[in-house]
């Protein structure tokens, strides 16, 4: 379990602490919408409209750490110094597959 911030509300957010004096010594930055690795790549093919198969080649666990299979960071600072998330991941999707193709051609 994860979850996954458009890079343009990271660069956002990061300015925005830089810029500014906080009495918190520290501030998460991210997402606070958790989603698993299977529904992140089957939104990604829904989303992208993508015929591509989804493999899972390794669905073993670690179980000694929690904190390694799900990490979604706490943004209760964040929220109340007035940060927020202003492109959703269905959006963020579209945009880096745009970015890959205009790369890519």
């Amino acid at each position: 379990i994860r979850s996954y911030q458009d890079v343009s509300d990271t660069v956002d957010w990061l300015a925005f602490l830089i810029n500014n004096d906080f009495e918190y010594k520290t501030i998460n930055v991210g997402s606070d919408n958790a989603i698993s690795i299977l529904n992140l790549a089957k939104k990604i093919k829904k989303v992208l409209k993508s015929e591509a198969e989804i493999k899972i080649e390794n669905n073993i666990f670690p179980d000694h750490n929690s904190r390694r299979r799900n990490y979604v960071p706490n943004l209760k600072r964040a929220y109340e110094i007035g940060l927020s998330q202003k492109v959703n991941l269905e959006d963020s999707i579209i945009r880096l597959s745009s970015r890959i193709n205009n790369i890519k051609n």
